[in-house]
C-alpha cells in the first residue's frame, strides 16, 4: 500500500474515530427509583435482574459474582450501579 493512501485511510479513520465519540452512549438509564428495594442479604439475583435489566458488566468477585449497570450519556452525565452477590443473594450495592 502506498504512502499517500495511508495517510488518507488514516484520517478518515481518526475522522470516523471522533464522529463516534461526540455521541457516545454507553449503555442505558438506570432506573434509580428501583435502588431502595434491593437489600443486602434478602435481594436475589432474579429479583435485581427483574427490577434493573441486565448488567452491562457481569464479572467474578472474590465471594460471588459482580454485576455493574452504567450509563454514559455523550453530554457528561453518568450513573453507575454495583451489586456484589455471595451466592444468590445481594452483598453489597453501590451507587456513584
Amino acid at each position: 500500500m502506498n504512502t499517500t493512501l495511508r495517510v488518507i485511510l488514516g484520517f478518515c479513520m481518526c475522522g470516523l474515530f471522533c464522529v463516534g465519540c461526540a455521541n457516545l452512549e454507553v449503555g442505558r438509564p438506570i432506573a434509580l427509583s428501583h435502588v431502595p428495594r434491593i437489600r443486602p442479604g434478602f435481594t436475589t439475583k432474579g429479583e435485581v435482574s427483574s427490577l434493573m435489566g441486565e448488567p452491562l458488566h457481569n464479572v467474578p468477585g472474590p465471594e460471588g459474582e459482580i454485576w455493574v449497570y452504567r450509563y454514559l450519556d455523550g453530554a457528561g452525565h453518568a450513573q453507575e450501579f454495583v451489586v456484589s452477590y455471595n451466592g444468590p443473594y445481594v452483598s453489597t450495592v453501590t451507587r456513584h
